[in-house]
């Protein structure tokens, strides 16, 4: 996690609010699939530097499982890049966090 602090650093020397995101799920109709236990792992590293460094967690993994429910694949165009939909969720996921964020004056 050391490059992610490195960033968080940078971002925080301008005087902005860095907002931290997990790692979006893979396609479960794809190959990429079974690296999906490395990537709930992964987030769970974010997460723990968000909660530690104090900052602002944008959790793309959930909100596209739970859009997607038993259904995620249809959030996928090809594969690799989300529908117009998954954006969508995504897109809500950060407006809430922003939101947050301007409402507690951060």
């Amino acid at each position: 996690m050391d490059y992610l602090n490195g960033i968080i650093d940078q971002v925080q020397d301008f005087g902005a609010t860095p907002i931290i995101c997990t790692v979006i799920p893979p396609d479960p109709t794809d190959f990429r699939w079974m690296i999906d236990p490395m990537v709930q792992a992964l987030n769970v590293e974010i997460r723990a530097l968000a909660e530690l460094r104090g900052l602002p967690l944008a959790e793309m993994y959930d909100a596209l499982t739970l859009a997607g429910g038993d259904s995620l694949e249809d959030l996928f165009y090809d594969s690799l890049h989300l529908t117009d939909e998954g954006y969508h969720v995504m897109a809500d996921e950060a407006y809430r966090v922003i939101s947050k964020l301007i409402t507690q004056g951060g």
